[in-house]
């Protein structure tokens, strides 16, 4: 063998072992957390303990529940302000819990359905273990749009002496305003209400039940 063969086939030799030796590169690296520097909050009550996490500091603010169809509301979080989609007909979107009594899960379902489109509770979704139902509608009032999904659940109380079982609903609701309300010169656009909606079912997420 040549010398030149034998250097050819040295430096084929050592190309092919730096070859078996390079490590892969991922084509997918991990993105960052969309959640990063949330804050969870906890609701501690003698009838329900829960805890979902919430942005912060990025505009959210707790708020009087209003968005709420059961009887007791308990929390609402809005979580973004209106400046974050100026230009738009946006005017806030919020997280809410509410709960009331029902004797079952059917009991549950029915309570104010009325408020929601046809074939309400039908689709179940599970949600940290927990099974919810869900439900969607529209409400109009005074130039005033409210878009809404709703999940509600069902669990019996650990206390024996409560004398209901829990009925809870967590409802994600977008109000926006009346395009129509606004004058051509302030060059009001429609808001994409898939952005808010989406941060509000990334709060949904992280709601669980304390066991």
């Amino acid at each position: 063998m040549s010398s030149l063969k034998k250097i050819l086939t040295v430096l084929s030799l050592l190309l092919l072992a730096a070859a078996c030796n390079k490590q892969p590169v991922s084509g997918n690296p991990q993105a960052p957390d969309a959640m990063a520097g949330w804050q969870t909050y906890r609701n501690i009550d003698f009838s329900s303990t829960f805890e979902f996490k919430y942005p912060y500091p990025k505009g959210a603010g707790f708020v009087q529940p209003t968005y709420g169809h059961l009887e007791n509301q308990v929390v609402q979080v809005n979580p973004n302000r209106f400046q974050v989609y100026q230009g738009t007909n946006y005017i806030d979107s919020g997280f809410t819990v509410s709960t009331t009594g029902a004797k079952n899960l059917d009991a549950c379902l029915a309570v104010n359905d009325s408020a929601f489109q046809k074939n309400a509770f039908i689709q179940s979704q599970i949600i940290n273990g927990a099974t919810f139902y869900k439900a969607s509608g529209t409400d109009a009032a005074a130039g005033n749009i409210y878009n809404y999904e709703a999940y509600r659940t069902f669990f019996s109380l650990p206390l024996s002496d409560y004398p209901n079982n829990l009925c809870l609903e967590i409802d994600l609701t977008v109000h926006t305003a009346n395009v129509g309300n606004y004058s051509k010169e302030q060059h009001i656009k429609e808001l994409d209400q898939s952005e808010p909606m989406a941060v509000l079912r990334q709060m949904l997420s992280t709601f669980k039940f304390d066991q």
